[in-house]
Formats: C-alpha cells, structure tokens, sequence
C-alpha cells in the first residue's frame, strides 16, 4: 500500500510527511487534515468526483496509474521523490 511506502520513505529520508489510507466514502470526514490526496488505481473511477471536493478546499490530487502505483509501493524512497516532484 502506498500510504505505507510513504511512511517509510518519509522515516529513510527524515521528510515530514504524515500518510494515511482510508476507504473511499469516509475521505469527506478527514480530507481537510492533509495537503495532497493520492487515490490508488482501484477508486480512480472516483476521481472526477474527489476533484470537485480536492478543489473545494484547495488539496492537490493525484492518481498514479497501476504500475506507477505498483512501483512506488515497492521504493518508499522513491515514494518521497515521487511525491515531491508531484506537488511542486
């Protein structure tokens, strides 16, 4: 799962990135505590519809694509690069 890459990552590479994973449909309740969302290839159906709440209160979206998904479950450092060329 990538939300774990990222808390490895985040812990190699002294980056302060909190990661959480949660199921689609309870993302409303806690959406505003982060400042990026990245939604696994299984809801990007979704992502039409988690735009709309993402813009509404200004969070970037992303949506890695299955083996980008794959790949970056599997290199939490790469996780942490990933994510930083994403939100700049």
């Amino acid at each position: 799962m990538l939300a774990n890459a990222i808390k490895e990552g985040a812990a190699q590479t002294g980056e302060n990135i909190a990661s959480s994973a949660g199921a689609y449909g309870q993302h409303t309740a806690i959406m505003d505590q982060y400042d990026v969302i990245v939604l696994a290839p299984q809801v990007r159906t979704y992502y039409n519809d988690m735009k709309a709440d993402t813009d509404r209160l200004g969070i970037k979206l992303l949506a890695p694509r299955g083996k980008e998904y794959i790949d970056l479950t599997r290199d939490p450092a790469g996780a942490i690069k990933w994510l930083r060329e994403n939100l700049d």
